[in-house]
């Protein structure tokens, strides 16, 4: 779970340096979209932690690289249609890692619904928003 968390810290500040830079004829619509983003990030983050520590999968002293790694992860993008790709392609890496995660922790009826749960809001919201608006 681990691995899940520093992915989802990782699109949260994917999305909300999108957010800061978002810029051109679409920028309120982009702005907003990207605010969207980053909060849901930052809300699947907290449940997947909350989730991870409560399963012993997530430790205290795993804070620290966890953030770390989130970080290393951010891509620099010349667009805001490159960050609009960036989030795309995470979303699709995101929905792999919740599969291999739900097969690993199949035992855990709660953690499962977690995991349904956040690829059910990635491919019948986030990723449907990002491809409309990529086109």
């Amino acid at each position: 779970m681990k691995d899940l968390a520093v992915h989802l810290l990782y699109l949260n500040r994917q999305a909300h340096n999108a957010h800061n830079f978002a810029s051109g004829p679409s920028f309120v619509g982009d702005h907003a979209l990207f605010n969207d983003l980053y909060d849901a990030y930052d809300e699947a983050f907290d449940q997947v932690m909350e989730a991870g520590i409560r399963a012993g999968e997530i430790k205290r002293t795993d804070r620290k690289a966890i953030g770390v790694a989130a970080a290393e992860k951010v891509t620099e993008t010349e667009s805001v249609e490159d960050d609009f790709k960036v989030l795309s392609y995470g979303e699709t890496v995101l929905c792999r890692k919740l599969a291999a995660l739900r097969k690993r922790l199949e035992d855990s009826e709660g953690v499962q619904k977690l995991l349904d749960d956040l690829a059910g809001d990635s491919q019948n919201v986030r990723q449907y928003k990002i491809e409309q608006r990529l086109g």
